[in-house]
């Protein structure tokens, strides 16, 4: 059987599913005939999500695709070669097995006949971005690893701009220059902050770019300073009040990302579980009062405002207000988590 019959048949599948047009499914297919994977037509095009592409996956051909955990599974030799797709792999607990890509076609369907061990079926992309992972060692004897060493910084974004390999740190608006890398080197490196280097303390999170992806990295929990403020840690576990948070880093946004955001503030009042707003006008910051004033716990995000003023008559109405902010030193970053209190003023004594 041909390559192109088991890979036309999930294009097709997303078709009768509703998920492709027509056009779309016409298109697809004839970049599958060309030579392109699946995955790079249906996933890298955006066309379907990794979710959808796996459900076809498990109804085409009965398998159930996993994402590959970049961490658990280390490259381990064997005799012979394997066909493309496939890597012998050992987990974190010693146990070996395949990582397998593809387990639909042929040659590798035969393969999986005359092995034994436990089989991991999963992304391509996944499982190409594993292989490229580079060990510690590579960066770590680097000018740029000694660098990156005496940067403090829970967060940063790694991609290539303008034919240069670039990195912004913290909120910085320009890149450091004395972190800039050859093009060729951003490919590796994303991929060696997004296995956890050093000592698991970085989490990575990918946005396609034109010239490359973009890697953000964030500081793992206890990496950051604010993971030794308790305050606003238990204001998640049981709400009251508002939770504000000024001028919010990528550390503290990705811990506030469990919380449900609301488009707009109104929908504040239809639902009862914690909620995260962020107002971009004045009406956004009215209707957020509004609903903090009628008893209404959630958490208020707002990017740098240089006066808070609007905010203070909540807390002389009694509602509970919990401030996270960052201030910016000439040593980085600085951060703080406060109640705000109103003390009324007192009438002058008469004399």
């Amino acid at each position: 059987m041909s390559v192109l019959v088991p890979r036309l048949a999930l294009s097709d599948a997303a078709y009768r599913r509703g998920w492709l047009l027509r056009a779309t499914e016409q298109k697809a297919r004839f970049l599958i005939e060309q030579g392109l994977h699946p995955e790079q037509v249906l996933l890298g095009t955006g066309l379907l999500t990794l979710s959808q592409y796996a459900e076809l996956v498990k109804a085409v051909f009965g398998l159930t695709l996993e994402r590959l955990d970049q961490d658990r599974w280390s490259l381990r030799g064997v005799s012979g070669e394997l066909p493309e797709g496939v890597e012998a792999a050992v987990s974190e607990e010693g146990e070996a097995g395949w990582l397998v890509s593809d387990p639909w076609e042929d040659v590798v369907s035969v393969w999986r006949t005359s092995v034994s061990g436990p089989m991991c079926f999963v992304f391509r992309s996944d499982l190409l971005r594993w292989r490229r992972r580079p060990e510690p060692t590579d960066f770590a004897v680097s000018a740029w690893w000694r660098t990156w060493q005496g940067v403090r910084a829970t967060e940063a974004r790694i991609c290539v701009e303008q034919g240069v390999g670039h990195v912004w740190v913290g909120p910085d608006a320009e890149p450091a220059p004395m972190l800039a890398l050859v093009k060729e080197e951003v490919p590796a490196l994303q991929t060696w902050f997004e296995a956890g280097f050093p000592c698991q303390a970085w989490k990575g999170t990918r946005i396609s770019g034109v010239e490359g992806d973009l890697l953000e990295v964030v500081a793992h929990e206890a990496a950051h300073p604010l993971a030794r403020l308790v305050g606003w840690q238990e204001f998640l576990r049981q709400p009251r009040g508002v939770l504000l948070c000024l001028a919010p880093d990528a550390w503290l946004e990705a811990r506030l990302a469990s919380v449900q955001e609301v488009a707009q503030a109104q929908h504040l009042f239809e639902r009862e579980d914690l909620q995260r707003i962020h107002p971009r006008d004045p009406q956004g910051r009215e209707l957020a009062s509004q609903a903090a004033l009628a008893g209404i716990s959630f958490c208020w995000i707002e990017d740098a405002p240089e006066e808070t003023g609007w905010i203070r008559p909540l807390a002389q109405a009694g509602v509970p207000v919990l401030v996270v902010r960052r201030r910016e030193t000439l040593h980085g970053s600085a951060w703080e988590a406060y109640h705000l209190s109103y003390e009324p003023t007192r009438p002058a004594a008469r004399r």
